[in-house]
């Protein structure tokens, strides 16, 4: 059964919600993280309910119902959505108020919407859709543990559509709770120059992504959706015959890849990881990346396949995502390829084509 995305919305640290423009003007962000460029909400949730909602509550409803509009689904027959820490914000109030108030007196606002599933509960409640809801907290590979769900609901004919989506935040406190990792790096000039720092560590960053699959094409389809396969701890000699395997599946075989995005986010040994693999293993594709643009971040895949979907449609790679210099050709496959960066355990891959 072939599935395709037919609705996609996104909000990150570039004008990537309801904008024309594709990464052709990149916002050249400073600092020690990159930091969600937010739209108006009020146009996706009354001013009423935005009052009591975090900034990760905002940007999972708005990217949902966006996804939705230009799907032209007015609710979906599922909810699935994965997230790698959850509303931050709300998880730091309600546990500050805690310490604050000892242990004593505490508003449930904050502990309420500080679970995971917040998010789909809210898109759920708004919709008035009482079906299929689940969340995935499967840290680097939420994202795609969520795709893989809607796959198996749609080849299983248990929908005919799925709302999927990802989300994580970045607080002030989460940052400096996680600086005794020593993984972030020293704050930026301007990210877009990233690849172009030999130190080690990341630049963090945000994101909310949704996608609205389905099993016709439609007059919206981006792209199909052909699959998602996470690996754990696969060793470095086992990834080559395990993308060889999931592209024959498929009837391709690696030199039918025209495009490898892939999770380069600036930490040298990280990147020297991708370089070695896509080198040997895809020498024809072209090398993009996406990190430096969305910040390194448990659910930063979901930017990647907006990114990718978007490339597929228009036929059109921004400069900003170019790695190499490689003459162009037809764009009719691309894949997805991350791992986590802190333990390199968790490697995933999504497949797409026209």
């Amino acid at each position: 059964m072939e599935i395709y995305i037919d609705g996609i919305s996104c909000i990150s640290p570039q004008e990537t919600f309801d904008s024309d423009d594709f990464l052709s003007v990149p916002i050249p962000q400073s600092g020690k993280f990159l930091q969600a460029c937010h739209p108006d909400y009020k146009t996706f949730i009354k001013p009423i309910q935005l009052r009591r909602m975090s900034k990760l509550i905002r940007m999972g409803i708005a990217t949902a119902k966006q996804a939705l509009q230009e799907a032209g689904v007015p609710i979906p027959d599922a909810i699935i959505t994965g997230t790698g820490l959850g509303s931050v914000t709300d998880t730091e109030k309600f546990l500050n108020m805690m310490l604050d108030h000892n242990e004593k007196i505490a508003s449930p606002s904050s502990f309420i919407n500080s679970t995971h599933n917040t998010v789909g509960s809210h898109i759920a409640v708004m919709l008035g859709c009482h079906k299929y809801n689940l969340n995935y907290v499967h840290y680097s590979t939420a994202f795609e543990s969520t795709l893989i769900d809607a796959i198996m609901l749609l080849q299983e004919k248990e929908a005919q559509n799925v709302l999927a989506g990802g989300f994580d935040e970045l607080t002030e406190e989460n940052y400096q709770t996680n600086r005794y990792e020593n993984i972030w790096k020293e704050p930026v000039s301007n990210v877009l120059e990233l690849f172009d720092s030999d130190t080690q560590g990341v630049i963090p960053g945000e994101s909310a992504a949704f996608f609205l699959l389905s099993t016709k094409r439609t007059g919206t389809t981006y792209a199909r959706l052909r699959d998602v396969q996470s690996f754990f701890n696969p060793r470095p000699e086992q990834l080559k015959s395990l993308a060889e395997s999931m592209l024959a599946q498929q009837g391709f075989t690696t030199g039918n890849i025209d495009i490898v995005l892939a999770g380069f986010n600036g930490d040298p040994t990280n990147d020297k990881k991708y370089h070695e693999f896509i080198d040997s293993t895809f020498p024809e594709a072209r090398k993009l990346a996406y990190k430096h643009l969305s910040g390194e971040h448990e659910t930063a895949s979901g930017f990647a396949l907006w990114c990718a979907a978007k490339i597929l449609k228009e036929q059109h790679i921004p400069e900003i995502l170019k790695m190499d210099k490689k003459n162009n050709r037809p764009i009719r496959h691309v894949l997805i390829y991350n791992f986590n960066f802190k333990l390199f355990n968790n490697h995933t891959f999504i497949l797409l084509s026209i």
